[in-house]
């Protein structure tokens, strides 16, 4: 298979899977939704704040390092889940020592309880990188979006057990356990490979030195992602967070379903593409089109029907957060434009360059936090929507400048996305606009239907070669695996 066909497989297996396997998670997130304030929701979000950038450190960025690598036998797998575990034991230790300090920063003691007992996810996650890394490597997609579905369907289960019989806040903290405890046993079980004794201090301080950049861009990247939670918690209190949070949530669903199969596939064809400049500007240039005609809608159809889809699945006591998810989605469409730039860094071998874009990508978001939060939380979500765009161009150049792929068929790719778009929001506009009266669910589902099929008869019309693809793959998929 080559490599174009190879990201455009596993981008679909991964993103159909991801939408299984975010449904199951997102039923768990109703539930507690409809059960929970936005205060619990606030102190979840403080709690998971720091969990991610700890899960992050831990790792090393090792699991991203191996898919890189010419060669990765025994001494570099034994030796990267060496250092992954002790790190990640030590950082989870330091967790539970400083969970009372890091509760009376906040303002907030009942974080310090919540902080210590997913203090073990940390450890969790250290175990898994390798697995993880080698199944990457190898293009093994299927087995990680099966591993990732068993986990969050107990971790679901056993999240809506305990929010039914009023556990609240720990419901939560037992999704995340056991989703994390039961990732790693099906991610070890099919990837085959176990620790074994050949740890060499010299090819970990190679690997370290390797992965460095990686490892501070994903710190980093975790930090943009969830400083404005904890400038918000800090500053306007924890039932203000649990509104973004909650915003943010749905909004990040359909964006893990989408980005992180793209971001993950796009790495792995990246990297096996390097060699070949023709070959590499291909792939990237597939995957953007591939990318932009799958992710885009979905976020455009979100921000349209969030009026409808916020009080229907949440309640109507978080009506506050729509105007927030619109300005995230609208973020989210930056997002799946920007999404293959950082893979492409790493693919070519320029770590370091994707780094410092991370560093400013952090930096504008904290200013744009920082300035917007006097207003609110709304203001920031648009902060970060505008930040979100303006960092675009910025990207690309990066990309023509270190990996020789101009950005003018990005642009002009997007650009034909845009136009496919305009009779699906017209469709949609226009349909609700028609029957304001209808009862919600079905109003809701019509609508759906309806700019969805709209979009697909544009796409045919403007991009036919593209349209034939996207329905030729899963029906390979499905072929394949009958």
């Amino acid at each position: 298979m080559t490599s174009g066909r190879s990201a455009t497989s596993g981008t679909l297996w991964m993103a159909t899977n991801g939408a299984v396997s975010q449904g199951l998670s997102f039923g768990v997130f109703i539930v507690l939704a409809r059960m929970m304030a936005p205060a619990d929701y606030g102190l979840i979000a403080l709690s998971m704040t720091v969990i991610s950038i700890l899960i992050a450190g831990s790792r090393l960025g090792l699991e991203k390092l191996l898919v890189q690598l010419e060669s990765a036998g025994r001494t570099e797998t034994d030796t990267a889940f060496f250092f992954s575990v002790l790190l990640g034991s030590i950082l989870a230790l330091a967790l539970w020592l400083s969970a009372p300090v890091i509760a009376a920063l906040v303002a907030t003691p009942d974080l310090e309880p919540v902080l210590r007992a997913l203090a073990p996810v940390v450890v969790l996650k250290a175990f898994e990188a390798v697995p993880l890394g080698l199944l990457t490597r190898e293009l093994r997609f299927k087995a990680i979006s099966l591993g990732t579905t068993l986990a969050l369907a107990a971790g679901g289960i056993a999240g809506i057990a305990m929010a039914l019989n009023g556990f609240g806040v720990w419901a939560l903290v037992s999704q995340e356990i056991v989703k994390a405890t039961l990732s790693l046993a099906a991610l070890s079980s099919v990837c085959g490979w176990r620790p074994g004794l050949s740890v060499s201090l010299k090819a970990g301080r190679n690997m370290l030195a390797a992965s460095l950049h990686i490892m501070a861009a994903d710190i980093i990247r975790l930090a943009q992602n969830y400083t404005d939670r904890f400038l918000i918690g800090s500053l306007l209190g924890a039932s203000s967070l649990g509104v973004y949070t909650v915003a943010a949530k749905v909004d990040q669903s359909a964006a893990i379903i989408l980005h992180e199969p793209l971001g993950r596939v796009g790495l792995s064809t990246l990297s096996r593409a390097r060699g070949n400049a023709t070959e590499l500007a291909s792939v990237y240039y597939r995957s953007q089109r591939i990318g932009a005609a799958v992710t885009l809608p979905v976020f455009v159809m979100l921000a349209l029907t969030a009026p409808s889809v916020v009080p229907l699945l949440l309640g109507q006591h978080w009506q506050d957060c729509v105007p927030i998810l619109q300005a995230l989605c609208v973020a989210s469409c930056a997002g799946s434009v920007r999404v293959f730039n950082n893979p492409l860094l790493l693919a070519v071998g320029r770590p370091e360059v994707a780094f410092r874009l991370s560093i400013l990508s952090a930096v504008t978001g904290l200013v744009a936090c920082v300035i917007a939060i006097p207003w609110g939380i709304l203001a920031v979500s648009i902060a970060f929507a505008l930040r979100a765009w303006l960092i675009l161009p910025l990207e690309l150049s990066l990309c023509r400048r270190y990996a020789g792929i101009p950005g003018g068929p990005v642009w002009a790719g997007l650009a034909g996305r845009l136009l496919t778009l305009v009779p699906m929001i017209l469709v949609v506009v226009g349909f609700q606009s028609m029957a304001p009266d209808s009862p919600p669910w079905p109003l809701l589902i019509s609508t759906v239907l309806m700019g969805t099929a709209t979009y697909a008869l544009a796409l045919t019309v403007t991009d036919r070669p593209l349209a034939r693809l996207l329905l030729a793959v899963p029906a390979s998929l499905l072929r394949r695996n009958r």
